[in-house]
């Protein structure tokens, strides 16, 4: 699970401690982990808020304490904050700075560092502080130790949710949650590729039309049930949004290729199938991998975004969509999640290569839609690869090689 082997760490620190900050970060990306700070944050946005969205996206939370930031109530804030969302911390006490009561009883790390304030700058106390730094934090703690505190706080009931009570606050969520992950990654180059979708579910937010909202396409995939342009356009923003992070990061989907919509009437059901063929033999995501599974609950569904977010559906009614989504962003968590989808997703391969299960899928998709047409294609009893080329002779469409 490559996606999920970044470790991000949120680094808290008084804007007076920057010239030991800097050397503490350099430590930390040696170490193999990626540090987060406010430099990255965003203009124009609430600087608190922001604040809390990393600490909340984070693995580990390391506070720096020092004289100048125990002076200061915000350090107490963003301790209290994290301890309420079960996010590890790991303190870094400089120069004999203890940690407030909040975080008295977790074990800190200690450093003795030259006092950079009153040296003016020199090159020579900042080369002392590096190497007090590189070989203080390297001696008391290292990668394996971050990744077991994470392992530690690996407890599906460490984690915090947030429940969307409707479909259009469900999907307004996703979006939010999305675009903060594409932020990350904007901001912060290590993040990059880290967004992996996985999605469990009907037929996936990728058969969703990126179309115009006037377009027929969305009349029809309604039926005879009506719904507004503000309804349309949420699911567009929701596809556009997921699909950016797959086009970096790739994604992986289970989805039920025989499922009715029969509230809707039949040409939704070809319609649906024909938006998700489409997604898969356009060159939008290059690494998809899909699997099938008939067999599983209409009501649940299931997104699983690298290791920033989670939002799982199990109650949902026929015509409406999804109700009481919970969402949660506990990293630390997310590893037990991946696991769980990942084992179910090569199950139902089989003898499938995920390689060629896109193709696969195509094959598959072209036959449902002819069989709903009532002019049944003949099996192919065609390779994943053989059926990609045989089926870009006959449709003239162009495919992306994985």
């Amino acid at each position: 699970m490559k996606d999920c082997e970044k470790l991000r760490v949120f680094v808290s620190y008084s804007h007076e401690d920057r010239p030991l900050v800097k050397h503490v970060v350099r430590a930390l990306r040696v170490m193999g982990v990626v540090p987060i700070l406010d430099k990255n944050f965003a203009f124009g946005s609430g600087f608190h808020e922001q604040i809390k969205t990393y600490i909340a996206h984070s693995h580990v939370f390391m506070p720096i304490i020092t004289a100048s930031s125990m002076k200061r109530g915000w350090v107490h804030q963003e301790i209290g904050y994290a301890s309420a969302l079960n996010v590890p911390a790991l303190p870094l006490s400089v120069n004999g700075a203890l940690p407030g009561e909040m975080i008295g009883q977790l074990h800190a790390i200690k450093v003795e560092v030259p006092d950079l304030k009153s040296s003016n700058g020199r090159k020579s106390t900042a080369r002392r502080t590096k190497h007090a730094i590189d070989r203080q934090m390297s001696g008391a703690f290292t990668l394996k130790d971050i990744k077991r505190l994470v392992r530690q706080a690996n407890h599906l009931d460490q984690a915090t949710f947030e429940c969307a009570p409707l479909p259009e606050d469900r999907t307004a969520n996703m979006v939010r949650y999305a675009e903060t992950v594409a932020d990350f990654q904007d901001s912060i180059p290590e993040l990059a590729g880290t967004g992996f979708v996985r999605q469990l579910g009907a037929l996936s937010s990728f058969h969703i039309p990126d179309a115009p909202l006037r377009h027929e396409v969305w009349k029809k995939r309604y039926g005879s049930q009506k719904r507004s342009v503000h309804h349309c356009r949420l699911q567009r923003e929701e596809r556009r949004a997921l699909t950016r992070l797959a086009s970096a990061s790739g994604c992986r989907l289970i989805v039920n290729h025989l499922i009715d919509y029969g509230e809707y009437g039949e040409e939704s059901r070809i319609v649906r199938l024909q938006s998700l063929l489409k997604f898969l033999e356009s060159d939008e995501v290059n690494n998809v991998e899909v699997a099938f599974n008939t067999g599983m609950e209409r009501a649940h569904s299931l997104t699983i975004v690298g290791d920033w977010y989670c939002a799982e559906s199990v109650s949902a009614r026929a015509g409406h969509g999804y109700d009481q989504t919970v969402f949660t962003r506990h990293a630390p968590s997310m590893h037990a999640r991946i696991a769980a989808f990942d084992e179910l997703f090569d199950d139902l391969l089989g003898d499938v290569k995920a390689r060629d299960s896109r193709y696969v899928a195509i094959q598959t998709l072209h036959n449902r839609i002819r069989e709903l047409q009532g002019t049944n294609f003949r099996d192919w009893n065609l390779g994943g690869a053989e059926a990609f080329q045989a089926m870009a002779l006959i449709h003239g469409s162009v495919f992306c090689h994985l």
